[in-house]
């Protein structure tokens, strides 16, 4: 249950399918997250449930629920995917969340929801509301997703060095397992199908619009974070600055 990774993933995925405001923007990403699987958002969907300040909660049913999922009942919370009991106290470590959110019940009525510091033990935020998802480890018998399957049909994707990523795609294909991963020369069919921009030092064969950037290498700064900002500000002034 605790993998950063997948944990990352499933968190992407959650703002992805909001539709919201926080939904990201732009999502930089590798070959090897594309090709690899994503929770189906169904599934997701089918594995939340919204913990409300006021609302009703079943402990032992909670319980089990978690642990049906693989979630790790301990004394001590510390880890994601791990959850803690203690009289009409629970302690929850959801995989996508940044900290631990403590409930304390009334009967089963939840009187307090708040995130906690694991070490202190101190709160950190009153909560009204959270989503909390128990997603079972993803495998080859669950529904899966792939990016091109969640993005809205009108997103844009940047391929920078096309050729470069076939050839990754064909090196993590011997690595990636088969029953789960996609093939790259699935990914780019999935991927044409949206607009798309194709970055390169060697201009492609194509039939669409091409533009020729004058490009110019940088001085290394290494790590000096002042020395960026001060040539940022003196080749950028009044002009918009893209960082790559």
């Amino acid at each position: 249950v605790n993998d950063p990774a997948e944990a990352q993933r499933l968190s992407v995925v959650k703002r992805l399918v909001d539709y919201s405001d926080e939904s990201p923007r732009i999502l930089v990403t590798s070959m090897q997250a594309v090709l690899t699987p994503l929770a189906d958002p169904r599934q997701i969907e089918e594995s939340t449930r919204q913990l409300t300040l006021g609302g009703k909660v079943n402990p032992q049913e909670l319980a089990e629920w978690l642990s049906a999922r693989g979630w790790q009942q301990v004394d001590t919370l510390e880890s994601p995917g791990s959850f803690a009991r203690r009289g009409g106290i629970i302690d929850l470590f959801a995989t996508d969340w940044e900290r631990p959110v403590r409930l304390e019940l009334n009967d089963d009525e939840i009187d307090s929801l708040r995130t906690f510091d694991t070490v202190s033990q101190r709160s950190v935020q009153t909560l009204t509301s959270i989503d909390l998802t128990a997603l079972q480890r993803l495998n080859k018998n669950n529904r899966r997703s792939w990016l091109t399957d969640i993005v809205p049909p009108s997103t844009w994707w940047s391929l920078v060095e096309p050729q470069e990523l076939v050839d990754e795609g064909n090196r993590l294909a011997t690595i990636l397992p088969t029953e789960l991963a996609l093939q790259s020369e699935e990914l780019f069919t999935r991927v044409y199908r949206f607009p798309s921009v194709i970055l390169s030092a060697i201009a492609p064969t194509s039939l669409e619009a091409t533009a020729h950037l004058a490009v110019e290498s940088v001085e290394r700064f290494t790590g000096q974070l002042d020395r960026v900002c001060h040539e940022l500000d003196t080749v950028g002034k009044d002009q918009e600055v893209w960082i790559a």
